[in-house]
């Protein structure tokens, strides 16, 4: 399910910024530059590491959070499909950690 870049275009690109400012998905995920393509992304991110994973399932909570992206075979090293912070910030490294407060700091939602 592609989310037309018309609909959501004023937060698109920073989106892309978004998932572009953690230094393991950067260049590395589909960012299509008409549209979102969820379920590709979560896809993709489904092979990697758990931190990896990790800043995949933030950026698609941003984009979603309500999916539970289990279904498209992504899932933290808990086995859920949802973002968890705790597990997360654990998890990652200070780029990373960095990235997730820029996002707190001025929170925006799809």
């Amino acid at each position: 399910m592609r989310t037309p870049y018309k609909e959501k275009h004023s937060n698109l690109a920073r989106f892309y910024a978004l998932v572009e400012s953690f230094p393991t998905l950067k260049g590395r995920m589909p960012l299509d530059p008409d549209g979102f393509a969820a379920e590709s992304f979560a896809r993709a991110a489904a092979p990697m590491s758990s931190g990896e994973k990790d800043a995949a399932l933030f950026c698609l909570g941003v984009w979603s959070a309500t999916c539970d992206w289990k279904r498209y075979g992504l899932t933290n090293r808990y086995g859920r499909g949802k973002f968890d912070a705790l597990a997360a910030i654990s998890n990652w490294d200070d780029r990373h950690i960095a990235a997730f407060i820029a996002w707190a700091k001025n929170p925006f939602f799809m």
